[in-house]
């Protein structure tokens, strides 16, 4: 059965969202300050720098909320399946025998929003980035967002699946 991620979640894509475009939106809006002081020119700049700032929130908020809505992860026979992605959608079957590690992160955003993140890390997976937009989460399987409890009972449930899997191998 498909797991959802805690409804909390939303504000760790929110605040991941945000601050990923933080940095980029004041190196525009430093460029755009006027070096002199024109009343007319000053105001229309402050209208649309708050107009700017509006729709980048309000943006912002409604990505966190797609995200949110299209990711989910079960435990099937053949693997761990995550489905993550709203314009390009990613199914991610990865079978027990290659699970080699599985780690709980749990950052200062997430501690305050009484969150854990899930890393399932594989055999023969090269380090690459997320959809999640971090280049710090080199993990094939990652699960942003659940319950302390939930993260730590699907880590125990991916560590029977892969004990009793590796019995069966060669």
């Amino acid at each position: 059965m498909q797991q959802k991620l805690d409804p909390k979640a939303r504000w760790l894509f929110f605040y991941n969202y945000f601050t990923s475009f933080l940095f980029f939106v004041l190196i525009i809006q430093i460029w755009g300050i006027p070096l002199t002081y024109d009343s007319g020119y000053f105001e229309t700049y402050l209208f649309y720098l708050f107009v700017f700032v509006v729709l980048f929130i309000y943006g912002a908020l409604v990505l966190s909320q797609l995200v949110y809505r299209n990711y989910s992860y079960e435990l099937v026979k053949e693997g761990f399946v995550v489905r993550r992605g709203v314009i390009v959608k990613v199914i991610s079957t990865i079978p027990y025998s290659r699970i080699q590690n599985i780690d709980l992160r749990r950052g200062i955003f997430e501690r305050v929003l009484g969150l854990t993140s899930v890393m399932v890390q594989t055999a023969g997976f090269s380090a690459v980035a997320t959809s999640y937009s971090r280049w710090s989460y080199f993990a094939e399987g990652y699960i942003p967002g659940l319950s302390q409890k939930s993260a730590e009972k699907l880590r125990s449930l991916l560590f029977k699946k892969v004990k009793s899997n590796r019995r069966q191998g060669l």
